[in-house]
């Protein structure tokens, strides 16, 4: 019964690392994304305008240029 319980750990275990491993590269990779956006916005002569949500899980991204 011991071994059962400590290999239902290790497997709980790996999955919150295999869950943390895959949320921070969601961030790392959402953080890349928005600074080629902002940094394009503002080569094109416009403002960017960004509203993320928490952790930047998501994000909605515009670039206001005035003509």
């Amino acid at each position: 019964m011991e071994k059962v319980i400590k290999r239902f750990s290790m497997l709980v275990l790996l999955a919150f690392l295999i869950g943390v491993f895959l949320n921070g590269t969601e961030y790392y990779f959402n953080k890349k994304e928005i600074k080629l956006l902002t940094s394009g916005c503002y080569e094109a002569g416009g403002t960017p305008m960004l509203e993320t949500s928490f952790l930047l899980q998501g994000y909605s991204f515009w670039c206001d240029v005035e003509n």
